[in-house]
C-alpha cells in the first residue's frame, strides 16, 4: 500500500518507517557518541568522537531531510521511535534504566501524576 506524502508522489508505508526507524538510530546514537565525547580526558579522543558524532548527526539530518515528504505528518511516529531508540540505547551502553523499571520486581510501571495540571492561556 502507498502512503502519499508529497505532492505528486508516493512511498511505502513500510519503507517510511524503515526510514524513520534509521533517522532515530542516528539521532540517538550521534546524541550517544556526543555524550561519550563529553567524559573523556585526552583531547584526541574527545576530537574524534565529536568528529564521528558530527558525521553520525549530519547522516540522521539526510536521513530525514534528503526524502520529499511532508515530515510533519510523520513526526509522531518518530518522536515514538526517537524516545524508544534512546531508551535503548542508554541501557545498552550507559547503564541506565528504563524510565519506571522496577529492577527488584522486574517490571515496567507508567507512572502517571493525578497532581499535573496542564495550563493553557484561557
Amino acid at each position: 500500500m502507498n502512503l502519499l506524502l508529497f505532492a505528486g508522489g508516493t512511498m511505502s508505508r513500510t519503507t517510511a518507517i524503515l526510514i524513520l526507524l534509521l533517522a532515530a538510530i542516528l539521532e540517538a546514537g550521534g546524541d550517544a557518541i556526543v555524550r561519550v565525547g563529553l567524559h573523556k580526558t585526552l583531547f584526541w579522543q574527545k576530537s574524534v568522537l565529536f568528529a564521528l558524532a558530527g558525521v553520525v548527526l549530519f547522516a540522521y539530518g539526510w536521513t530525514v531531510n534528503s526524502p520529499p515528504w511532508d515530515f510533519g505528518k510523520l513526526l509522531g511516529l518518530y518522536v515514538v521511535f526517537f524516545f524508544l531508540t534512546a531508551q535503548v540505547i542508554s541501557w545498552l551502553f550507559f547503564k541506565q534504566v528504563f524510565l519506571g523499571w522496577d529492577d527488584r520486581n522486574k517490571r515496567l510501571h507508567i507512572f502517571v501524576n493525578p497532581e499535573m495540571r496542564i495550563s493553557t492561556p484561557w
